[in-house]
C-alpha cells in the first residue's frame, strides 16, 4: 500500500467519524460516537422492519449507540471495505468488532479500553479470515440483519479466548457480491493466491467455506424461527438450531 492509504481509496471515513491506526501488524479502525458531523453512507442503506435490537438480561444499556446508529453502520460498512480490499490486496486478516467507552488518541499514539480488549481476545479464536463480532454486540447494537450472519464452525471452541466472541459473523462476502468494486473478482481465486503455508490452510479454506454458505444463505434471517424470542440468548437459540439445520 501506498503512503497515503488512509485518505485514499483503501478506506473512507465516513466524514470524520470512522479512524485508523496500524502498528506492527494490527490495524485499529474506530469510530467516535461523540463526533457531531452528519454520518454519510458507504452503500446505500436499506430499510429493515426487524433489526436485532435485543439485549441481554442485565447487561448496561447506553442509549448513544442506538441514537447514533447511523454512524454505527457507516463504520460497518468501513470494515467491510477494508477487509474487501485487503484480499484483493494480498494481505489476510483476522478481526475482531467490539463496542464500548475507551480512550482513543491518535495525536498521543495512546489507545485503551475494554474494547480493545475484548477485539485483542477474539480475534485469535477464530479459524478463519473474516471479522467477527465481540460479546459487546450482545448489550448495545441494533444491527440490520444484512450485515451479520450466524456462524458457529469457525469458533475454536477449545480455545478460553472463545467467550470473547458473539456467534455473529459480520457479512463481507455480502458486500462483496453487492459492490462495483470487488464483484467482478473471484474471491476463490484471490484466497487461494495467498495460501501458500499449509500448516495455515484450514483459515483461507474456512473464509470460502464462508464465501459460500454466506452466498447459499443470504436471506438467512427469514429462514429463522423467531417464535418466543425474548432476548438474545433466545436469539441465538433460535440461530443454533437454525446452523445446525443448514450444515
Amino acid at each position: 500500500m501506498s503512503d497515503d492509504w488512509k485518505e485514499g481509496q483503501y478506506i473512507a471515513n465516513a466524514n470524520g467519524h470512522v479512524n485508523v491506526c496500524h502498528f506492527s501488524d494490527t490495524f485499529i479502525i474506530y469510530v467516535h460516537y461523540l463526533c457531531r458531523r452528519e454520518a454519510y453512507w458507504l452503500a446505500t442503506p436499506k430499510y429493515e422492519p426487524y433489526p436485532l435490537l435485543l439485549g441481554e438480561k442485565d447487561t448496561p444499556y447506553c442509549p448513544i449507540f442506538y441514537q447514533e446508529h447511523q454512524i454505527y453502520l457507516s463504520f460497518l460498512q468501513t470494515c467491510m471495505d477494508f477487509f474487501c480490499q485487503s484480499i484483493i490486496a494480498g494481505i489476510p486478516l483476522r478481526g475482531c468488532v467490539s463496542s464500548g467507552f475507551a480512550l482513543m488518541d491518535s495525536s498521543k499514539s495512546i489507545y485503551f479500553g475494554t474494547p480493545l480488549v475484548e477485539a485483542a481476545r477474539g480475534e485469535p479464536a477464530r479459524k478463519a479470515l473474516g471479522i467477527s463480532f465481540g460479546k459487546s454486540f450482545n448489550n448495545h447494537h441494533p444491527v440490520y440483519n444484512d450485515y451479520f450472519i450466524p456462524f458457529l464452525d469457525f469458533i475454536k471452541t477449545d480455545d478460553p479466548k472463545s467467550k470473547f466472541i458473539s456467534r455473529m459473523v459480520l457479512d463481507w462476502p455480502r458486500y462483496w457480491r453487492i459492490s462495483p468494486d470487488f464483484k467482478d473478482f473471484s474471491f476463490a481465486d484471490c484466497i487461494k493466491r495467498m495460501n501458500t503455508n499449509p500448516d495455515f490452510s484450514e483459515y483461507y479454506d474456512n473464509a470460502i467455506s464462508f464465501f459460500d454458505f454466506s452466498n447459499e444463505h443470504e436471506n438467512w434471517y427469514e429462514e429463522i424461527n423467531r417464535d418466543g424470542i425474548s432476548d438474545i440468548i433466545d436469539y441465538y437459540k433460535k440461530t443454533e438450531e437454525w446452523f445446525k439445520s443448514v450444515t
